[in-house]
């Protein structure tokens, strides 16, 4: 009979530790989507803010060579507000470019953040998350950089190239926070599924940033300046990659600065 308690209550405090968390989806291009969706199939309680000039889609779609997934009737809104007041977390999928609007981030947040809401940023880039930390308890901001190749077909995310995966530490640096971002990817009820997206916690996300930057500015920036050349192309050029190398220089230059 003491077994059986033990087993009943043990049963009862991992079905609460497991229960679908709310999460409210803004900015669901193909970062937002590819992820909420992903959310989604963990069995998580998803729900997507989509702009007033686009009609509501009737399904969401993600494809990937690691998995497919389809979310039937997923759920829109049209608002912020109407994402709910008891939200878990918020994905923030914006363009870094999007936070020069003013007050865009205050705008979508306000709304739908409560006291206990965790905030997920999906951004490259630095700065997102102190203006986020003026907005939600800093200790609750949290940040990501999105490893693998989305691309938009509609309403539907590709994805492709290497396996997909978040870089996601906190604003703060909290260990306490990591494991409450780990368990947001965690799947509720069911098997793990194929195209489950690895949350690989940073704990340093300055340093995450950073490490991500100094492949971005220079690579992302050179191959635009050699109309259009692709990665491979820029490095096998001896002058591309002299360019490179020396833009990534700089970018560890400032980064060794910044994290000293």
């Amino acid at each position: 009979m003491t077994l059986w308690h033990a087993a009943r209550r043990l049963a009862s405090s991992s079905s609460t530790a497991m229960r679908p968390l709310r999460v409210g989806v803004v900015g669901a291009g193909a970062v937002g989507t590819y992820f909420g969706v992903r959310l989604a199939e963990l069995g998580h309680d998803v729900r997507f803010l989509v702009r007033k000039r686009h009609d509501a889609p009737k399904k969401l779609g993600v494809t990937s060579w690691q998995g497919d997934f389809v979310l039937e009737g997923p759920t829109i809104v049209r608002e912020a507000s109407e994402l709910g007041d008891d939200l878990d977390w918020v994905l923030v999928g914006l363009k870094s470019t999007a936070l020069e609007q003013e007050n865009v981030l205050r705008d979508l947040l306000e709304p739908c953040v409560a006291p206990n809401t965790r905030v997920q940023l999906l951004m490259n880039g630095l700065g997102a998350e102190e203006k986020a930390a003026e907005i939600v308890d800093a200790r609750r901001v949290h940040g990501g950089l999105v490893y693998g190749g989305l691309s938009r077909r509609g309403f539907d995310v590709n994805h492709a190239g290497v396996p997909c995966a978040i870089h996601g530490g906190s604003f703060v640096d909290d260990e306490a926070e990591l494991a409450a971002a780990e368990r947001l990817w965690t799947p509720v009820d069911r098997e793990k599924p194929a195209g489950a997206v690895a949350y690989v916690p940073q704990p340093c996300l300055l340093l995450a940033q950073w490490s991500k930057l100094a492949w971005n500015v220079p690579f992302n920036g050179c191959t635009v300046l050699a109309a259009g050349a692709d990665v491979g192309a820029l490095w096998r050029d001896a002058a591309g990659r002299e360019a490179a190398v020396a833009v990534m220089r700089e970018v560890c230059r400032a980064a060794n600065a910044d994290l000293a």
